[in-house]
């Protein structure tokens, strides 16, 4: 099937809400919050595997440099089907190289297991800050007493008014959870813009790229204040009298309270614990854990959260796939020619395999010898070979391709040794009555172009022993460059 992508809205949202609660492994990306927020930034979509059973992939555009899509791990009950439908849509739409995006270690290593050429990393300014939800009720122990001292200050300066009795204040937190008015909608417009002021130098033309996204997401704060009831979050806003001067929008996945905006006017001494103390309490009975999601790199921020003591940094893994040759999902079939076709090995020529394989004197050259990954009393048979062929293309190990020659069997070609720098192996092998028919010639020059332009390979290697001097001169004719020499080899690769 192909993969249909379509933009995330509201009812799909609420569709897969419970799918992506149970992946959220305590990360913000597969909250609505996030999701609904960043939707268009990142060019989020969606397409279904399977409706019925609410089974789906995700992508979004996080490479913004490249503008290449990333891939979320499938929400399906068939992984393994749901990353060759991944594999397909990159190698038809030219994705490379494929790579995946907020992933925990679990589905990192479910990954490796899948494509074996591989590269995967965590970037610190994404990890999101856990915390103990209690630990923020209480601010108990030493390591808390600079919160409970700014909790108290706010309380006595503008709960208490102790502080201050010319100016009075009147604090109330009220919490929303339907739509607000236009009146109240347009006050929190307004607070959220001067936040932004206040952030950030709006004049500055030579903003760097993390700077811009932040100033983003204070629009996007604003989208999402619009239909935040839509998604059943809920919005706290504090306010001094009738003006607001803090608001948090709340999302509960599981046990853990999700912090999607966290915005107050510092000019309020201790309002930030204050209000992280209230929301901490006002979900005692349901959360253990506090999200406050990451610091996109900003050094005050991070300071500031590290300040809160997390008990655990929640890294979002990116696993890249380095070798394109892990994207086929199923053997190819090439007409090379009208002459010449490269087919997976199928019974009509599991004989003739078989007897290619065996036959030393066609074998003198080839590099491999069976006999030595033989068990012990294991019997050779037709059938070994073709399982061989079949189990080696699951594995990721190599595609080895049969060629016939006018309908007949005429030989093997191999594709192997993936590297890590998106470069393979050729070889290939005739029987005794396909030579001098310039087989080889054209089925190497057709597989440069296809590997070049169907799979999006980088580099081709192939080898020949010395005394080889057949292969010798076909390799120089096909322009391949020599690289190295060995006591047994000559080493070529030809640049895609």
């Amino acid at each position: 099937m192909d993969l249909n992508f379509v933009p995330l809205d509201i009812s799909i949202l609420n569709k897969i809400k419970d799918k992506l609660y149970i992946a959220s492994s305590y990360m913000c990306d597969y909250s609505l919050g996030v999701l609904y927020m960043w939707k268009d930034f990142y060019n989020i979509r969606i397409a279904f595997i399977d409706e019925k059973n609410n089974e789906f992939i995700l992508k979004a555009k996080y490479d913004l440099k490249n503008n290449k899509d990333m891939f979320y791990f499938p929400f399906s009950n068939n992984i393994r089907k749901s990353i060759e439908l991944i594999n397909e849509y990159a190698l038809k739409n030219k994705i490379y190289p494929l790579e995946y995006t907020c992933l925990n270690m679990d589905s990192v290593e479910k990954l490796i297991d899948l494509y074996k050429v591989y590269y995967f990393h965590f970037d610190r300014m994404w990890s999101d800050y856990l915390y103990n939800n209690n630990d923020f009720i209480l601010f108990k122990g030493k390591k808390y007493q600079n919160k409970r001292h700014f909790v108290s200050r706010f309380n006595k300066l503008y709960v208490l008014n102790e502080d201050n009795n010319i100016n009075r204040h009147d604090i109330k937190i009220i919490k929303y959870d339907k739509k607000l008015d236009d009146e109240l909608l347009l006050k929190c417009f307004d607070f959220i813009d001067n936040f932004k002021k206040e952030k950030f130098d709006l004049n500055n033309n030579n903003s760097n790229k993390d700077e811009e996204i932040g100033i983003k997401e204070e629009d996007f704060s604003k989208e999402i204040l619009k239909v935040f009831y839509k998604l059943s979050l809920d919005l706290f806003i504090i306010f001094d009298k009738n003006e607001i001067i803090g608001l948090s929008l709340i999302e509960i996945i599981n046990d853990t309270l999700f912090d999607h905006l966290e915005k107050c006017n510092k000019k309020y001494i201790g309002i930030v614990p204050y209000f992280v103390n209230y929301l901490a309490s006002f979900y005692k009975d349901k959360v253990n854990y506090f999200n406050r999601e990451d610091d996109s790199g900003d050094e005050g921020l991070r300071k500031s959260k590290e300040d809160y003591h997390p008990i655990s940094l929640i890294n979002k893994y990116a696993f890249k796939v380095l070798n394109n040759m892990s994207l086929l999902s199923s053997f190819p079939f090439l007409k090379v020619n009208e002459d010449i076709v490269l087919k997976k090995l199928d019974l009509k020529n599991k004989e003739n395999y078989y007897l290619l394989s065996i036959d030393e004197n066609r074998n003198k050259y080839w590099g491999y010898d069976y006999k030595k990954d033989l068990k012990e009393n294991e019997i050779i048979s037709s059938d070994y070979f073709f399982n061989m062929v079949i189990n080696d293309f699951i594995n990721k190990e190599n595609l080895s391709l049969m060629i016939e020659y006018k309908s007949n069997y005429a030989g093997e070609v191999i594709i192997y040794d993936y590297l890590k720098d998106n470069s393979v192996e050729i070889g290939i092998r005739l029987t005794k009555d396909m030579e001098n028919k310039n087989i080889a010639y054209n089925v190497i020059i057709y597989l440069l172009k296809y590997l070049k332009n169907e799979i999006g390979i980088n580099k081709v290697r192939m080898k020949c022993y010395k005394e080889n001097k057949k292969s010798d001169k076909l390799i120089a004719r096909l322009n391949f460059k020599l690289v190295n020499s060995d006591k047994t080899f000559n080493y070529y690769e030809f640049i895609l």
